[in-house]
């Protein structure tokens, strides 16, 4: 299992912050505001925030929200994913 710490010294399973940062320039370019983003996906405004710094890993159904929401295709959401574990793996 990865773990590293994060920003305030807590322990996370792997750093999600290529996720996070895709979502939150989508979100920018789009112009819709974390509580929208948060109502169309059925999640808080901290879990979102969560997943832009990379502290969490969101499940497969928010994904798949965040593709519907953001009209993201799913393979750029993994791709983001999967940049993110190589970087936990060196």
């Amino acid at each position: 299992m990865n773990s590293e710490k994060n920003s305030k010294g807590r322990k996370t399973i792997a750093n999600y912050s290529e996720l996070g940062k895709l979502v939150a320039k989508t979100m920018m370019d789009k112009g819709i505001s974390r509580k929208t983003l948060g109502d169309r996906l059925d999640i808080t405004s901290p879990a979102i925030s969560s997943i832009f710094l990379g502290n969490s890993k969101p499940s497969l159904t928010t994904l798949y929200r965040m593709h519907e929401a953001l009209g993201l295709d799913l393979e750029d959401l993994f791709a983001a994913i999967q940049k993110d574990g190589d970087k936990t793996s060196a």
